[in-house]
């Protein structure tokens, strides 16, 4: 049996220039951490000679006989399109009877780059199921397009890279499509501030990603000012924030949280909602410095950066609210697989 693991993501800065419509004309760059909560999948051998697709958490399962014909449509549309273009890539189109089962540790929906880092945690199973070794770019390249290409699904390039490398990362998109990932490499004692620091709440809301994509890309393609603006000053707030990390000031973090969220709601009209502007408003009003959305928007976590003393006060103030909070610990590593002998 193989089992693997990749860690989802916080979005801190510049989320939505990772967009190809933006940074294929622009440039584009995030800055964000994995947390230790993860997308878990083991691979073993199916006896009965099948494909068998389980998602634990969302209580799905497609079994099929081997065939060439496997439709990746409908539900567990990544599984299959995972396990298709393994087959057909590195193992010679040899179809391999397997029972694939997945589980995710948050909802989907999240805002965690909960889909991206399935694809990631999959497909680091079956390169050790296969004794194939491909590093964490190659890993990041295919699942961006299995997940954009082969399943048409909207989204960013950020999740795929952020699974695959893990840790904090500074990702550059270049106009030419290159992607470049530097580690930010933090002191001991940033980690542990900004793990005292952070209070992340799930909205309850688990929203459609696309949909907000969708938006913000056509708002690119129309040269939309007002949305390109944000954009760019979003872009911005990438470099300072990762100075500001690097030199340990957190309080001009904690405001650059704030301006790219303030940026962030105006490239697209469903990023907040009333109900998730409540919820920000009572975490500020009760002792959080910042506040913003992680992901595309529309629901899913929302991040409180909060100070010790206000911690019981924030949490307090939302107990009102139909949504949960969860511990972040900061998780430096990316995805791994393992055998169990």
């Amino acid at each position: 049996m193989i089992k693997s693991r990749a860690p989802l993501r916080l979005g801190l800065a510049g989320g939505g220039t990772d967009i190809k419509s933006y940074s294929d004309k622009f440039g584009g760059a995030v800055l964000n951490v994995t947390i230790q909560k993860y997308i878990y999948c083991t691979i073993d051998t199916n006896p009965q000679s099948k494909i068998s697709f389980t998602s634990i958490d969302k209580k799905l399962k497609f079994v099929s006989e081997l065939t060439d014909d496997l439709n990746t449509n409908g539900d567990l549309m990544l599984h299959k399109a995972v396990y298709k273009y393994v087959m057909d890539n590195f193992n010679k189109k040899v179809l391999l009877p397997l029972d694939i089962t997945t589980y995710s540790e948050i909802p989907s929906g999240s805002g965690l780059g909960s889909s991206s880092t399935l694809v990631v945690a999959m497909l680091v199973a079956y390169m050790k199921l296969l004794n194939i070794h491909i590093d964490e770019y190659e890993v990041a390249e295919i699942a961006y397009f299995i997940e954009r290409e082969y399943c048409k699904l909207d989204g960013g390039m950020q999740d795929q890279y952020s699974a695959s490398f893990g840790g904090f990362n500074h990702i550059i998109f270049e106009k030419s499509g290159d992607v470049i990932v530097n580690k930010v490499n933090l002191s001991r004692d940033v980690i542990l501030e900004l793990e005292s620091k952070t209070l992340l709440f799930y909205t309850g809301i688990s929203r459609d990603s696309e949909n907000i994509i969708s938006h913000q890309k056509e708002s690119i393609i129309n040269n939309e000012v007002s949305v390109l603006n944000s954009m760019h000053k979003l872009k911005k707030e990438v470099d300072i924030m990762k100075d500001a990390l690097n030199s340990s000031d957190i309080s001009t973090f904690s405001e650059s949280l704030n301006m790219s969220w303030k940026y962030k709601k105006n490239t697209a009209d469903k990023i907040s909602n009333s109900y998730i502007d409540e919820i920000l408003e009572h975490g500020l009003s009760n002792g959080a410095t910042a506040g913003k959305v992680s992901g595309a928007g529309g629901g899913g976590f929302i991040l409180l950066f909060t100070p010790l003393q206000f911690r019981y006060d924030v949490i307090k103030s939302l107990e009102s609210f139909d949504g949960q909070f969860f511990d972040c610990q900061i998780c430096l590593n990316g995805a791994e697989a393992w055998k169990q002998n």
